[in-house]
């Protein structure tokens, strides 16, 4: 995965994993921040609609009118205001966390 915090760098000391880990784990702001942003990113990136779009797109067919009124409403969900290229660029304009919640009830229409 290619967004900052998408995995860990553990030291290359084994002997440093355990304290890394616990300190990692103590800081509660910073992996709430972390699974946030990774939450965030893993919607805009590995929904399977974005998978749907490039096939229509590399087969040279017209994207579904259903098919993008999904992806803006996973935008608009996101605090995206805007169509944007969906990509690591896209998170530096949501501002504010994202529930996992209020995506659920979100179904295909097509």
């Amino acid at each position: 995965m290619d967004w900052p915090n998408s995995t860990l760098e553990l030291p290359a000391n084994p002997e440093e994993w355990v304290p890394f880990l616990e300190t990692l784990l103590d800081d509660e702001a910073k992996l709430a921040e972390i699974s946030h942003h990774n939450y965030r990113e893993c919607r805009l990136r590995h929904d399977w609609r974005y998978r749907l779009r490039d096939l229509f797109t590399m087969m040279h067919l017209p994207i579904p009118q259903a098919l993008e009124q999904e992806l803006d409403e996973i935008r608009q969900r996101l605090g995206l205001n805007e169509k944007v290229q969906d990509g690591p660029h896209v998170l530096e304009e949501i501002c504010y966390p994202v529930e996992v919640g209020e995506f659920q009830g979100m179904r295909s229409r097509y």
